[in-house]
């Protein structure tokens, strides 16, 4: 009996790294896809409202951070806010495309080497109605 509690001392000596590295990589892919979604909200939301209004890439970039960074947009600080880089591409005249590009820095937690891009970079294409 006294050798069975010593093979589940090692097996379990053996399994934890394990397990606790699929959990560290979970939370990282998972924080990664998070902050992705918001970028791609962010220009979409970004993208839209410049087809419809006649306001300008100024504009159209406070809207896109206000989406990106929620609610308590302003709570957060100017340096973390340009972490976010934002193109934007209003066409002069009604049927063209309003192009909004947002780039942001994704800074990991994790200790293993990223398998992934370290800068997002999203887009979203609305054409502008008259």
């Amino acid at each position: 009996m006294q050798q069975r509690k010593g093979i589940a001392t090692v097996e379990f000596a053996v399994l934890l790294p394990v397990f606790v590295l699929l959990t560290l990589g979970m939370l990282e892919v998972s924080r990664y896809l998070h902050t992705f979604q918001r970028a791609t909200q962010g220009a979409r939301e970004g993208a839209r409202f410049a087809a419809g209004t006649d306001e300008g890439p100024e504009v159209v970039k406070e809207k896109v951070q206000e989406t990106f960074w929620g609610k308590e947009y302003s709570d957060i600080p100017a340096s973390d806010r340009e972490k976010v880089g934002i193109e934007v591409s209003i066409p002069e005249m009604a049927g063209g495309a309003t192009v909004v590009k947002v780039y942001c820095n994704y800074e990991d937690f994790s200790p293993f080497p990223p398998f992934y891009a370290k800068t997002l970079e999203t887009q979203s294409v609305f054409r502008r109605e008259p």
